[in-house]
């Protein structure tokens, strides 16, 4: 897993057809093991000024976060919070003491992760602006304006490799108001609107890299994606269609590196889906007929 483009095509179809459309799953079976990830507390930067700090509330955007990627219905998620691990510790005293019936084993309530997502902050931008009104007495233009920039490292806990990096940000900016001092800060909720935003960003890019967008199934002129509403679709858009090729081998390493790939038309997004989506080919601009495990990707 987080091996962009090294996984076979083969193996990425089966990966991600088990986890949207297993009947196993429908019946209430066990399913697919899915992949665990933990979140450890952001780092802040030094580029991050002390003015600002106060502003930066790690834990929404941790929450949020983990929300996005809870959302996306892939992953199992660990928490890391420090009271929620504190509360599932006194579960387990709980647990073992003589209080409970039986004196139940300990432990194995906090899993180990598979994967350790390790934001930091490196910009972070929180203000607010005044300037005087012309000639009028005590009347100031008020303007609010925040950016945030987040990097996300991806690391496997068995081998301590870095698997993926990506970066996400967000920014706001608002009209000029007329307000009757100075002083004060941009309202909190704003902070909280950059968390949601950064959060389904990385989201979208923690999935693209696990669940490459694929094609899962071909009806005539319609084309099924392994992508749903937590993917990020939107009706209209354009998806561009890769057919995979020869396989790519490192003849050092003997490592997989990923396939080659042609590019062989379009398609257009005509209906999201909550867990899959529907796409038409653009006649115009397909040159072979779409198939089973062609790749996605926007232009």
């Amino acid at each position: 897993m987080f091996r962009v483009g090294r996984m076979s095509i083969v193996s990425v179809f089966c990966i991600a057809f088990l986890v949207l459309f297993s009947t196993s799953v429908a019946h209430g079976q066990d399913g697919p093991e899915k992949q665990r990830i933990a979140f450890s507390k952001p780092v802040v930067g030094p580029e991050v000024s002390s003015g600002v700090r106060p502003h930066l509330n790690l834990d929404v955007l941790v929450a949020e976060i983990e929300k996005a990627l809870l959302n996306t219905r892939k992953f199992e998620v660990l928490t890391r919070g420090e009271a929620q691990i504190r509360a599932i510790l006194e579960e387990q005293d709980l647990a073992t003491s003589s209080m409970s019936p039986g004196n139940a084993a300990p432990g194995g309530m906090i899993e180990a992760a598979d994967y350790i997502v390790l934001p930091t902050v490196r910009a972070f931008r929180f203000s607010r602006g005044h300037s005087a009104v012309p000639n009028v007495s005590d009347k100031w233009f008020r303007q609010d304006s925040g950016a945030l920039e987040v990097d996300v490292q991806i690391v496997d806990t068995a081998t301590g490799q870095v698997k993926a990096v990506f970066t996400m940000n967000d920014r706001f900016s608002t009209g000029r108001d007329i307000v009757n001092s100075r002083g004060g800060a941009p309202s909190g909720a704003r902070f909280n609107t950059m968390a949601v935003n950064v959060a389904g960003q990385m989201a979208e890019k923690l999935v693209d890299a696990v669940f490459p967008m694929m094609v899962i199934a071909v009806q005539g002129s319609t084309v099924y994606v392994n992508r749903g509403e937590d993917g990020g679709l939107r009706q209209g858009e354009v998806l561009s269609v890769f057919r995979p090729g020869v396989q790519l081998v490192d003849p050092y390493t003997g490592e997989v590196l990923g396939s080659a790939e042609t590019e062989v038309g379009a398609v257009r997004v005509v209906r999201v889906n909550p867990r899959f989506t529907m796409a038409d080919v653009v006649a115009d601009k397909m040159a072979e007929p779409p198939l089973e495990g062609d790749i996605l990707r926007r232009p």
